[in-house]
């Protein structure tokens, strides 16, 4: 659960403050030098230095406790809660880091403004005849909390906690610079619920001050850190944190801050974290592509064909002006006209690729060919590649072979067009694309080509004792042999 739910000082709603934070809050006063005894069962009195005391309407002590009940029913000033989002807490965070008891540090070349991020996108861009720009940037940081022991090896020297606090793999350490870390100013903390100077700009500029909220995350990560360091036991369960009277773990505690004894050094780690949208024009067609990630090693995002969903980061436009990825866009061998790779087919012969009015198929094959190279077989009249044509013969002609009604292809054409049962010696062959039949009566013979997909009939010839095949033209003498014609 988070450290505190809150939104005011005197909010009574559920603020457990956990031993672990407990522990903390009383070694950074040890760390700070200020004096603190605990009076009573969970209330403490702390010395405030003169400098500090205009805070606190000009006190020069603090009762503050760690218990929501007990604070909720003392008057208003008499006595100080030391849980996050509260004005105790935040003193003495701005104080630790102020007097290095927290070290603020940053990694190295680390984008502080939008125009960083911007000039590192847009050159990886290329969009032909167009134009990038931001449709939105947000730049924030994400603090993450590091923890150094003074008395461990190499493999457990430290302990890092990422602003979603899970601790962060060895490689996004790197990734995010953090073998390079130097210190940086310290930033103000907001003393109430909203940034003390300069919030967010239009494009999201960098805050000057740690904001309620992002106190809060970091003192869940403070927490968090602490029960992998001093491990659940000693940090107390969740059924130890505090009671329905407000009395806390003294076994705990004491634990914890033995625990933090080990560490040489709280970092306070500022990334920076980016997220926003980039528009690519193109006269009045746009395509977006969202961005997010550590400003430090963030790369420029693929974006998504809108035509095709081919991811790139290079677009341009057909000769009809569609904006499309320039790995989409193709140029017919024909025409030299600049379409999208699915608009054009590839010849099977000579694999030119060209658009389709400029390919035909062969009857045989059903392969694209280039129209100019069809040619046309003798006897079935058809179209045909003329790798598909041989001694004056297409394939299908020279596989002509003898079938009985039974053979299931023939008995569909006839059920088709039955008027063709009047014929006899039925010779049969099939190709990708039709059905070749011959047939013979007395001395007439029949020729038909049926397309194998609609039933329909492609060609109709007959011929007598010459071998030359004379087509049917005539829709009487059609009828007058198929039956019906369509």
């Amino acid at each position: 659960m988070a450290l505190f739910v809150s939104t005011s000082e005197r909010d009574t709603s559920e603020r457990v403050v956990s031993p672990g934070m407990r522990g903390f809050v009383l070694w950074l006063l040890d760390r700070l030098s200020i004096p603190c005894v605990e009076e009573a069962d969970d209330l403490y009195r702390l010395a405030l230095p003169a400098s500090q005391r205009e805070h606190f309407e000009n006190r020069p002590e603090v009762l503050f406790t760690f218990d929501a009940q007990r604070y909720d029913g003392a008057a208003k000033n008499d006595l100080e809660f030391a849980a996050p989002g509260h004005r105790l807490f935040r003193w003495l965070f701005e104080q630790s880091l102020s007097a290095n008891v927290l070290h603020k540090m940053a990694p190295p070349q680390q984008p502080e403004h939008v125009s960083e991020i911007s000039q590192r996108l847009f050159s990886a861009y290329t969009i032909d005849g167009g134009s990038v720009h931001l449709a939105g940037c947000t730049l924030e940081d994400r603090w993450v909390v590091r923890f150094v022991r003074s008395s461990a090896n190499d493999a457990n020297a430290e302990l890092v906690i990422g602003p979603d606090g899970r601790e962060l793999a060895s490689e996004l350490r790197h990734e995010l610079g953090m073998d390079q870390l130097a210190e940086v100013a310290t930033p103000d903390v907001a003393m109430d619920n909203v940034p003390a100077q300069n919030g967010k700009s239009e494009f999201g500029a960098t805050p000057r001050s740690v904001s309620p909220q992002q106190l809060a995350r970091i003192a869940e990560q403070i927490q968090l850190g602490i029960r992998r360091l001093v491990g659940p036991a000693n940090e107390g369960a969740p059924g130890k944190e505090g009671s329905a009277q407000g009395h806390h773990d003294n076994d705990s505690i004491t634990a914890i801050r033995d625990a933090l004894q080990d560490i040489a050094e709280v970092q306070l780690i500022r990334t920076r974290w980016v997220s926003g949208k980039l528009r690519f024009t193109y006269r009045r067609q746009t395509v977006d592509a969202a961005f997010a990630g550590w400003a430090r090693s963030l790369t420029a995002p693929e974006v998504e064909c809108p035509r095709t969903g081919k991811l790139t980061r290079h677009l341009s436009t057909t000769d009809d002006e569609r904006l499309a990825a320039a790995e989409s866009i193709e140029t017919c061998e024909k025409t030299g006209q600049r379409v999208l790779q699915g608009e054009l087919e590839q010849c099977s012969i000579s694999g030119t690729r060209c658009l389709p009015e400029y390919l035909g198929h062969c009857a045989v094959t059903n392969l694209p060919v280039m129209r100019e190279t069809l040619v046309e077989c003798p006897h079935c009249r058809q179209q045909i590649s003329p790798a598909s044509l041989s001694g004056a013969k297409c394939y299908g002609c020279r596989k002509l072979a003898s079938v009985s009604k039974n053979d299931a292809r023939l008995s569909l054409i006839l059920t088709e067009y039955p008027k063709l049962d009047e014929w006899r010696r039925w010779r049969l062959s099939e190709t990708e694309v039709n059905f070749i039949v011959t047939a013979r009566r007395g001395f007439q013979r029949l020729m038909v080509v049926i397309e194998k997909e609609t039933m329909q009939v492609g060609f109709l010839a007959r011929a007598g004792w010459r071998p030359r095949w004379t087509a049917v033209e005539s829709v009487e003498e059609q009828a007058e042999i198929l039956g019906a014609w369509s």
